[in-house]
């Protein structure tokens, strides 16, 4: 009903197909009835929006409200900020919105130091020309030989279409050049937006790598993280699950737009769009495939295009096509440099952010399971670098499955296909992290693997010495005597002096809980300010992994020169021991040297 409408809302057409950015704004002029004005109590964000105008043009005052969210009446709208700027055109390609694109490319270039290389990096080994920015004509695939120039990085998912590759047999089709619109719609669009930012090339995994060539694939992917670092821009097609889909994607239509004007001639435009069309986004398609992870941390600026708005990120700030540029925000990007903080803080462990990524990445998607490892290929050869570090794969944990092949070893994630986590040993001592036990000494670690140091793997061995206990499986008596969480799977030391027990999560639920051993490793003491300090100010956690021997020993020593005389285990676990005697369960386990497969 009109009377239910504000002083602003009762002069829009609320009702009725959307007007459209195009049509003319509705004028609402700030020299009207006071009276009427102030009278009304709702809490319509429109009114409050022009109230708050009112206050700052004419009165001299601030504005109590920044965000506007809804019109009045419980009418489905948004009110988007009031400035011409921030809105979403329904057409992507429209010149405002393009020019809004190459403005904040503009911007980061004169602002931001460490989004972009100073100099003009070395082109990748294949590069798609796409021409001038007025071109129409064909994309061409070429050789670089090491020429340097600027080039768009495209972050997609492939799908199942997979009929537009570079391989050996269209190789020369490819140097020969292509329409647009010979191409899927995903790398069309691509070549559209490159030309429209006036860039002059473009590089694409599956058309710049010579597809079922396993030898260029192997020397190509282990660049990749050259590739991306040294993109001028990532773009990032979130939206299509597969290459046929595109992203340039028709957005919402704007209701109706309002031009609200001050008596001294001040004027501000705003828009409304109906609150059905959110413009936030999640369970993107392109978040849920293993290979685009790494494109997002290696990439120092990208411009991600969702389902209804187009997103900046950069090292320095982010900027959303729904909101004023003028409002710079650092919300946490994902970025290499992000990884391994020059100074960890008790909440935190130096390693932290590398576990949140890695479990991230396990819950992602592969067509080919063993692209698990090269997939992370271009972060961990910089985080090494960077560290001057040696990899040597991680850690997993439950709700998952050992593949048929072999993909890693069994102390690595990657050796299990599902979610993996890395539990804190320090979770409920004032988040203080666990430390090594002293007699724990690494002594090498092997791995066999292809032409990519951080690929594919053959094998791999870790030799160590550290405290080793057999287990057997705890009985019921035991167990009611547990403060373990009931979910866990209790063992305790053969022999064992004491009933404390130790609390156990396999990788896979196998059902195989004969033949196991307890490899000590980590204790966490308590610190002050644990709440259960004054309680059990005595106990340390003990944590480790839950070792088994590993199966046809004799043939893999001779194939992969392990060292003799060791025993041969392999992880299927972890386990948690809270206990105030440390040094009697320790006496239980004696320090055994062995090799770790």
């Amino acid at each position: 009903m009109e009377e239910d409408r504000c002083p602003v809302c009762s002069k829009l057409p609320l009702d009725g197909p959307a007007l459209g950015i195009e049509a003319p704004p509705i004028k609402y002029d700030l020299n009207h009835d006071q009276a009427v004005f102030n009278a009304y109590k709702g809490d319509c964000c429109l009114y409050r929006l022009v109230r708050d105008l009112h206050r700052i043009w004419l009165e001299k005052g601030e504005g109590r409200v920044r965000r506007y969210l809804w019109s009045c009446r419980g009418r489905t709208w948004d009110v988007l900020p009031a400035s011409s700027e921030a809105f979403v055109h329904p057409d992507i390609l429209n010149p405002a919105t393009i020019s809004r694109l190459r403005n904040w490319i503009q911007r980061c270039n004169q602002e931001h130091q460490g989004c972009h290389s100073e100099q003009l990096p070395v082109l990748p080994t294949r590069i798609l020309d796409v021409g001038d920015p007025e071109s129409t004509g064909n994309v061409k695939l070429v050789e670089t030989n090491g020429k340097r120039g600027q080039y768009v990085a495209l972050s997609h998912c492939w799908g199942a279409s997979n009929s537009f590759l570079t391989t050996r047999d269209t190789l020369e089709s490819m140097y020969n050049g292509f329409l647009p619109d010979q191409a899927p719609a995903t790398f069309r669009d691509a070549i559209v937006l490159t030309r429209c930012l006036r860039i002059r090339y473009l590089w694409i995994d599956s058309l710049c790598i010579i597809q079922r060539d396993k030898e260029d694939w192997n020397r190509e992917s282990s660049r990749m993280g050259d590739v991306y670092r040294n993109a001028y821009l990532m773009v990032a097609a979130a939206t299509a699950a597969d290459d046929t889909e595109g992203f340039f994607k028709p957005r919402p239509q704007i209701q109706c737009s309002m031009k609200i004007v001050a008596p001294l001639g001040r004027t501000a435009n705003v828009y409304l769009r109906d609150q059905a069309h959110s413009y936030g986004d999640s369970n993107l398609p392109l978040d849920s495939r293993g290979w685009t992870l790494q494109e997002t941390y290696l990439s120092r600026r990208q411009l991600k295009f969702q389902g209804k708005k187009i997103t900046w990120h950069c090292q320095s700030t982010t900027w959303d096509e729904s909101d004023r540029d003028s409002l710079d925000k650092k919300y946490p990007f994902r970025s290499v440099t992000e990884l391994f903080p020059e100074k960890s803080t008790l909440s935190k462990h130096p390693y932290q952010s590398w576990y949140d990524m890695i479990e991230d990445f396990a819950q992602r998607k592969f067509s080919v399971p063993t692209d698990r490892l090269p997939a992370l290929s271009g972060i961990a050869t910089m985080v090494a670098a960077q560290k001057n570090g040696r990899y040597c794969a991680g850690l997993c944990s439950f709700e998952s499955f050992r593949p048929d092949c072999y993909i890693a070893p069994s102390w690595s994630w990657a050796s299990v296909n599902g979610p993996v986590t890395f539990p804190d040993n320090g979770y409920y001592l004032n988040s203080c992290g666990p430390d090594s036990l002293d007699s724990v000494t690494f002594h090498d670690c092997q791995i066999i693997l292809g032409s990519n140091p951080y690929g594919e793997i053959e094998c791999a061995w870790l030799e160590l010495e550290a405290p080793l206990a057999p287990l057997s499986k705890a009985t019921d008596k035991h167990k009611r005597n547990s403060r373990s969480a009931d979910w866990h799977e209790y063992f305790s030391i053969v022999d064992g002096v004491s009933e404390e027990l130790l609390s156990a999560v396999f990788d896979v639920k196998d059902g195989l809980v004969i033949n196991l051993f307890a490899l000590f490793m980590m204790h966490a003491e308590k610190t002050e300010g644990d709440y259960h300090h004054r309680q059990r100010s005595d106990e340390v956690k003990l944590s480790g992994l839950i070792l088994r021997p590993a199966v046809g020993q004799e043939r893999i020593r001779d194939k992969y020169k392990v060292p003799k005389g060791l025993g041969l285990y392999q992880r299927v676990g972890l386990f948690y021991l809270g206990t105030r005697q440390e040094k009697e369960v320790l006496e239980m386990a004696p320090v055994t040297k062995m090799v770790l497969l």
